[in-house]
């Protein structure tokens, strides 16, 4: 009897140490995120998940959620994150919804997996979701006007950054239609892994405008989409004669004349395309590969 109570103690030493060895720290990011000088304030409760302004109660989630963080970048414009649970006694998910109306209402945006750390939120539109469950890194990719693929139960490893190793640094490219709210070009996000050594995710970006750019006469307005791309572009409009796709050094690259062009050979950056019609107008829309 006293071996098995031995046996059981020395399982259980063995496993807690085993999970506190996996286990990965977040560190932080390299700057914060950027917000406008406000002069509302904005405060939640849970258990019913509510939102108030200036302690009025503007909106009401229920209850099945659990809030983590909310953030406003100005009095118009907030990002609430918070633990939901589906199915009843399952583990919860990590879900971001975003407010652009003083949180009269919210749209979803990104979903994760538990394990929240924190919220960086890039400009109006885009936001990076860091989660880590275990000793998994997980950066989901947030956004109401580029939504990501996955916005399903239960949500999939798959977005933006999914890091089972945790052994090295990883750098990723990303597009985003807006300036950065803090006008900078790059995000690093630390971690620190279960040997203790700090591993960094540097994350680029190239920016876009928000929207179609035409020329001053251009109607009607041509629409890409998706845009980003990364396969294939559909374009919606009027009949044309040809078109064009332009590289941002001004090299020609690829010519089309139908509604669906393959750009899966293109390298990754921003496009011109130029589209005529048969009255010979010419109208020019910006396009970005990934």
């Amino acid at each position: 009897m006293k071996n098995n109570i031995l046996i059981i103690l020395l399982l259980v030493l063995f496993f807690n140490f085993a999970v506190k060895s996996q286990t990965t720290s977040f560190l932080g990011f390299d700057h914060s995120t950027c917000s406008s000088p406000m002069l509302l304030s904005y405060t939640y409760t849970s258990s019913p998940l509510k939102i108030y302004k200036n302690g009025v109660e503007v909106y009401d989630f229920g209850y099945s959620r659990l809030a983590l963080d909310l953030k406003f970048i100005d009095d118009s414009t907030g990002f609430l994150v918070y633990y939901q649970n589906v199915g009843g006694g399952f583990a919860p998910y990590t879900v971001v919804q975003k407010t652009s109306d003083y949180g009269n209402s919210w749209t979803l945006i990104g979903i994760s997996d538990p394990g929240y750390k924190e919220l960086y939120v890039i400009n109006k539109n885009y936001a990076y979701l860091v989660c880590i469950p275990a000793s998994i890194v997980e950066v989901t990719r947030c956004s109401d006007i580029d939504p990501p693929s996955d916005l399903v139960y239960p949500p999939s490893c798959s977005e933006f950054i999914c890091d089972y190793y945790v052994v090295s640094d990883i750098y990723k490219l990303d597009t985003i239609m807006g300036e950065s709210l803090c006008f900078s070009d790059s995000l690093i996000i630390s971690v620190l892994n279960s040997s203790n050594d700090t591993i960094k995710y540097h994350i680029n970006w190239s920016f876009i405008p928000v929207g179609i750019e035409e020329l001053p006469d251009s109607k009607p307005q041509y629409i890409i989409y998706p845009n980003p791309a990364e396969n294939k572009i559909n374009i919606i409009g009027e009949a044309f004669v040809d078109g064009e796709i332009i590289s941002i050094e001004g090299k020609k690259v690829k010519e089309f004349n139908s509604f669906t062009v393959d750009v899966d050979d293109l390298s990754e950056g921003v496009y011109i395309i130029k589209i005529q019609n048969s009255n010979q107008k010419t109208y020019s829309l910006k396009f970005c590969k990934i």
